[in-house]
């Protein structure tokens, strides 16, 4: 039987995965494409800005007791939107925000209570109709890194970088 991980644990594991994908890769290789219009460090940039996004909802939360908002109809104006702040941001600077994000959420999540994190909220898209909660806004940011962590090591296979 498999026990359940806590929302750190989930975040946690996802977070190692994606610095493990990254692991040995030298600065020019995040100049590479990975997908048609975005480069290593596009992608970078792209989790680095949910990641944020998370921080922010829980700040919003604990503060307002709703989430931040994003300021964008939908999650497709969100990526175009942050991707291109992002590309104007050193490497260096991506990995030290990425990782002071990171161990922000990391203290901040261990004090939110049960009820915070089931309470519904409006969809972060300004355009959706859907509700959500900090659990699945926290859930979907550890699967996210996940999903692209898998993504960049089957691209380094192929590439055999």
């Amino acid at each position: 039987m498999t026990q359940r991980l806590s929302l750190v644990e989930r975040i946690e594991l996802a977070y190692r995965t994606w610095n493990e994908a990254l692991a040995g890769l030298n600065d020019s290789d995040f100049q590479r494409m990975v997908y048609r219009h975005w480069t290593l460090k596009d992608v970078f940039g792209h989790v680095f800005a949910y990641l944020d996004l998370a921080l922010q909802h829980v700040k919003s939360f604990q503060k307002r007791k709703r989430l931040a908002s994003t300021r964008a109809p939908s999650y497709a104006f969100f990526n175009r939107r942050e991707a291109e702040q992002l590309r104007s941001i050193s490497l260096a600077q991506l990995r030290t925000d990425f990782d002071a994000t990171f161990r922000d959420l990391m203290v901040l999540v261990p004090t939110l209570g049960p009820d915070d994190l089931k309470k519904r909220f409006p969809s972060q898209w300004t355009k959706s109709k859907y509700t959500t909660t900090l659990r699945n806004q926290l859930r979907e940011t550890a699967g996210h890194m996940q999903n692209h962590a898998d993504e960049v090591k089957a691209w380094r296979k192929t590439l055999k970088v």
